[in-house]
């Protein structure tokens, strides 16, 4: 019972770090503009280092459904982009409270 409530709290204290990494000061929002704007008004096309960037900032928010948008919308293979996310999603199961 109690390594229960231990995998709970440890759980918790992941999440939190996570909604602290970049969530509650805008980062998450500013970077999506940045990303945006490149190439609506700057016309640059983003290359794979931007792709890689905007999914890292995502995962470390905890938008995984949104990281993966952004590696489905890529117009080149997404490299070990794809597989990082993946691996965030089992480290997160992982290290869920077991019910």
């Amino acid at each position: 019972m109690q390594s229960n409530r231990f995998m709970k709290a440890l759980h918790r204290f992941k999440v939190m770090q996570l909604e602290k990494s970049a969530k509650p000061i805008g980062l998450v929002d500013e970077g999506c503009r940045y990303f945006v704007n490149m190439s609506k008004v700057y016309g640059v096309q983003p290359e794979m280092k931007h792709y890689g960037c905007m999914v890292d900032l995502l995962i470390r928010a905890g938008l995984l459904e949104e990281a993966e948008g952004i590696i489905r919308s890529m117009t080149m293979k997404p490299d070990v982009m794809q597989k990082t996310l993946e691996n965030f999603k089992n480290i997160i199961l992982l290290s869920s409270p077991q019910v």
